[in-house]
């Protein structure tokens, strides 16, 4: 063990992702007032906040439920702030068509209650597949390209070519093991002697062959997926639409796995908006379909929908306040927008009450930045990210939601956490 530390601490690329990710586990849990970090509490609720996404009894449409709280304080530390929800509200969205029903009395879909009895277990709630202890059975050598587990009563010995095994299996160094019921096989992700991870498809039966891969996971490093907790590994596999693996991720980044869609070489794909479990997630199983909420604290919310089994762009909402809580007797006021203040600022059109939704939205392009909009009347305009609270003008000053800026419209997480991609990439 003390060999393995020490060579692994001469490494600089190692050095430098421990680094990213103790700087990670600081960015995401920042104390906007006094600038420190405490392990994985998640900052109280203020302004929007998702709080969860349900299945519908059609495909395509979910239902998410979202509260308004007061406006996030500068001062998180106060006895005066307020974190209870002082409004909440269920709104229909179908990303495909970019549509958003706000009065319940128009949605076309029914939420399924996962607490009647006629309830089928759809997507995450679904059985997983028995690991049968493969983790705890694992067996390797240094300087071996030998591996085996116990399956069944028996022993099983396989080659992994290149395999670098290191010492013994530790948190950030080792193996990564899981089984497949549904192709009979038993997957290995390993690091090799050229650095990279290999992926090895070996048979469960006789002749115990196995196939080496390296394009399936030549886009992820594993480095941050704990090898000492592969129990925690969990595998969906229902025929055709779901085949999803979850890898436990190390502790305190507020995140427990990354999702990977499984097929017979290996992992073809990671799935990469279910991997932030602080905000709502869902997987519809029957259409092969995950979504995921995120913003809030001060920035609009953003619904997006990522197929499993296709690499394409992923589908994207962005809602504001206007867009979420409308008022059912007056249509909510849209200020003037102060150009001289903030240029960069369009105005959002209000939505009408009662109706769905189909301007107002911010499409989000394949990475993540906006892109312009046909509104009602004709006009293109390009969305901004900034977020009309209640009671407030476009464009607010970063200093009235809890964010301490850095030099121009930024703040020190967001210079953190443009930091971090590029450590994990050396």
């Amino acid at each position: 063990m003390t060999t393995m530390m020490t060579s692994s601490l001469s490494n600089p690329t190692i050095l430098l992702r421990l680094f990213a990710a103790i700087l990670l586990q600081s960015t995401l849990h920042l104390n906007n007032n006094s600038m420190s970090a405490d392990a994985c509490s998640v900052l109280p609720p203020c302004d929007l906040q998702a709080t969860q996404i349900h299945l519908t009894n059609i495909t395509g449409i979910v239902h998410v439920d979202v509260n308004q709280h007061e406006a996030c304080p500068w001062d998180w530390n106060s006895n005066n702030n307020n974190y209870e929800p002082i409004d909440s509200t269920t709104i229909e969205v179908e990303i495909e068509t970019q549509t958003v029903r706000t009065n319940s009395s128009n949605f076309v879909a029914m939420s399924l209650d996962k607490e009647g009895e006629e309830y089928v277990p759809l997507g995450l709630d679904l059985p997983t597949v028995d690991q049968m202890d493969f983790a705890s059975s694992l067996r390797f050598e240094p300087n071996s390209e030998v591996v085996s587990i116990v399956y069944q009563d028996a022993e099983l010995e396989y080659t992994l070519t290149g395999l670098d095994a290191p010492e013994s299996q530790g948190m950030y160094e080792g193996i990564i093991v899981f089984r497949s019921e549904f192709r009979d096989r038993v997957y290995f992700i390993y690091p090799t002697t050229s650095s990279s991870s290999q992926l090895a498809s070996c048979q469960l039966q006789a002749p115990y062959n196995c196939n080496i891969s390296t394009n399936s996971v030549a886009d992820y490093d594993f480095f941050d997926i704990d090898k000492m907790a592969l129990d925690r590994v969990q595998v969906w596999e229902h025929q055709p639409n779901m085949n999803l693996v979850a890898l436990p991720l190390v502790c305190c980044l507020c995140v427990n796995a990354r999702y990977f869609t499984l097929d017979e070489s290996g992992l073809s794909k990671q799935v990469e908006v279910l991997g932030n479990t602080i905000n709502p997630i869902a997987v519809d199983s029957r259409i092969g379909m995950a979504y995921a909420v995120s913003g809030g604290y001060g920035q609009n919310i953003t619904i997006v929908a990522e197929a499993l089994n296709t690499v394409e762009n992923n589908k994207a909402l962005q809602l504001s306040y206007a867009d979420v809580f409308v008022d059912e007797l007056q249509q909510p006021s849209q200020p003037e927008p102060d150009m001289s203040a903030s240029p960069s600022v369009a105005p959002v059109p209000a939505p009408v009450a009662g109706e769905a939704v189909t301007d107002a939205p911010v499409v989000l392009s394949a990475d993540g930045t906006n892109v312009p909009t046909t509104t009602a009347n004709g006009s293109t305009e390009t969305p901004t990210n900034s977020v009309p609270t209640k009671g407030e003008p476009e464009g607010t000053d970063d200093t009235k939601s809890g964010v301490i800026a850095v030099g121009v419209g930024m703040s020190w997480r967001k210079v953190a956490l443009s930091i971090i991609p590029f450590l994990f990439l050396l």
